[in-house]
């Protein structure tokens, strides 16, 4: 004679195994947060490959290789827009017939920090060796090294500071 499961114990079960879904389908869960890191590494590579392809396309004079966001032009309309070999992107008249070549665009729009929803990139002054984290943009740009780091004050949940990414 087989024995049944009394009604309790299975009522319990099923609450049971619900509660463990719910928990871990939860978007504060460890799983989301490992997503989130997830893209934030892409978008710090896309980033990070559209500045050095700018870097390769675009050369001043006495430089070897021009840095978005150098001179006090917008960082973001460089990479997301057309620019000359100087980095210039008005549409006005060049230097010289040779240098009537427009260059880019390298990204379609700046991606998004997943972490504080934030698409705009914060260049550092001149002089600043570091960046400053204040949580103000979704990235930060240091121009005279052609770095760039998510703006995020901290360290995530594995306990890495955001610098390091």
């Amino acid at each position: 004679m087989v024995k049944s499961l009394p009604i309790l114990e299975a009522v319990g079960a099923v609450v049971l195994i619900t509660a463990v879904a719910l928990l871990t389908a939860l978007p504060g869960s460890k799983a989301g947060t490992a997503e989130k890191n997830l893209e934030l590494a892409d978008g710090l590579g896309v980033l990070r490959t559209a500045i050095f392809r700018f870097s390769m396309d675009h050369e001043d004079e006495g430089r070897d290789a021009l840095l978005p966001g150098a001179d006090g032009v917008e960082i973001a309309s460089q990479l997301c827009g057309p620019s000359r070999r100087d980095g210039s992107v008005a549409q006005t008249g060049s230097k010289s017939a040779f240098d009537n070549r427009w260059y880019g665009p390298y990204l379609d729009r700046v991606p998004v920090n997943p972490v504080n929803g934030l698409d705009t990139i914060r260049v550092m002054p001149p002089g600043y060796p570091e960046a400053v984290f204040t949580g103000a943009a979704g990235w930060i740009f240091l121009p005279e090294s052609g770095e760039i780091f998510p703006d995020l004050p901290g360290v995530d949940a594995r306990g890495v500071s955001y610098s390091t990414y």
